[in-house]
């Protein structure tokens, strides 16, 4: 089967979002077997460019559009398009999936898709689709309940508030127009899908992110030389893992940290992004940067991951590869954490804005070191039945052949089995 992967960057790290999760998933289509050429972007290059990259062809379009008009431009690029529908129909292929579009390829890129192949499939990572930004207005911050209500349907005036001067009237529109040809929405959580199906986009399901368990299997060695590097010696290492913004929590969990630091246990936070270099320390906050293939060790390092994104975060990928090391995760109950993370049994769900609630799930796990593994071993098999690459990539390759009613759990606004 023919393949063609589009996505505005394309990118191996261990720790980020859609670039990321167009590179899994094309690297393990191409080791499948399949033939899969994927078409991204680079603002550092005139002509495009050809080249290989784990068993993908690479073709790279030149495209630097500016963040001002990534609400234009994202929506329809025609020196894009036009270069999109020229590779293809040089060879056309059987299946065109698209993950990232909204700012260099631009959506109208799957009416060129279109044309040329059988079958196009677009994986919503976020609600660009029918907003400009992460859609924070959805929830209340004066809502402090463990259950808070979340609103669903985008507005105008939501739209209008996010994109301020950049609103483009023709935008959505433009993205309905673009959708016609598309035989499914992929989203990848139910709460991501409810927003879509609420805010007017239709054919979506379900299709949950893989992650490959091996590949995130701490190597106890490793993990102690890393202690040492640190200097954190036996000290519980409470981690956040990804980009350190306010909308992913990193403001909640400084605070939260500051009412927990002086536990018994004199635990250290640490914080762990790609987008910095070296290591620098405030008190018993840590911040440092890790190469990918350091990553698996870093949550082995761990006694525990938090995630408190304070929107509706579609589905965290630290969730999975905190899972897939064996660690617990105190989790947001906005998004799609919940649908990864049990309540009680492979971590704990808490309203990031309740700080109550945050410090006491923490101290809870600080005080109870032997449930938390225990948590963090459910949590390894839960990844290994519902989470895995090779489960993704089945559920890929039966949508590819048009066979998707031999997946069960491929739905419209139904919940993943939760054991």
């Amino acid at each position: 089967m023919k393949i063609v992967i589009l996505s505005d960057g394309f990118l191996p790290a261990a720790v980020g979002g859609a670039e990321v999760i167009a590179h899994r998933s094309a690297a393990a289509l191409a080791a499948a077997g399949q033939t899969v050429t994927v078409l991204t972007t680079s603002p550092n290059i005139r002509t495009i460019e050809r080249g290989q990259r784990d068993g993908c062809a690479v073709v790279t379009i030149p495209s630097n559009v500016s963040p001002r008009l990534r609400s234009w431009l994202g929506a329809y690029h025609p020196a894009v398009v036009r270069a999109v529908d020229e590779i293809l129909a040089v060879d056309p292929p059987d299946v065109v999936h698209a993950h990232n579009l909204h700012t260099q390829l631009s959506f109208a890129s799957l009416r060129a898709a279109a044309r040329h192949a059988r079958r196009v499939f677009l994986t919503a990572h976020d609600p660009l689709l029918v907003h400009y930004d992460k859609f924070s207005e959805a929830v209340d911050p004066s809502d402090l309940s463990s259950q808070p209500r979340v609103r669903e349907r985008v507005s105008l005036v939501d739209q209008l508030q996010a994109a301020r001067w950049r609103y483009n009237p023709f935008r959505g529109p433009t993205i309905r127009w673009t959708l016609a040809g598309v035989t499914r929405v992929f989203a990848v959580s139910d709460a991501l899908g409810r927003i879509l199906i609420a805010s007017g986009i239709g054919r979506v399901s379900t299709l949950h992110n893989g992650i490959s368990v091996a590949a995130f299997r701490p190597d106890p060695s490793r993990v102690a030389e890393l202690r040492k590097h640190l200097g954190v010696a036996e000290r519980p290492v409470i981690l956040f893992a990804g980009r350190p913004t306010r909308a992913k929590g990193i403001e909640v969990i400084r605070q939260a940290f500051q009412r927990v630091e002086h536990h018994p246990t004199q635990p250290v936070l640490l914080v762990c992004s790609l987008q910095r270099s070296g290591i620098t320390r405030e008190g018993a906050i840590i911040r440092a940067s890790f190469a990918p293939q350091e990553m698996s060790s870093v949550y082995g390092l761990s006694s525990f991951v938090v995630v408190p994104s304070i929107y509706p975060d579609p589905f965290p990928t630290v969730n999975l590869e905190a899972g897939a090391a064996g660690r617990a995760v105190i989790g947001t109950c906005f998004g799609g954490t919940p649908e990864v993370v049990l309540n009680g049994e492979t971590g704990i769900i808490v309203n990031p804005f309740n700080r109550d609630a945050l410090v006491q799930a923490m101290r809870w796990l600080l005080d109870r070191p032997e449930e938390a593994a225990a948590m963090g071993e459910r949590a390894r098999c839960r990844i290994a039945e519902h989470f895995t690459l090779e489960r993704h990539l089945g559920q890929l390759l039966a949508w590819y052949r048009g066979e998707p009613r031999l997946l069960p759990d491929l739905h419209d606004g139904a919940s993943l089995p939760r054991s």
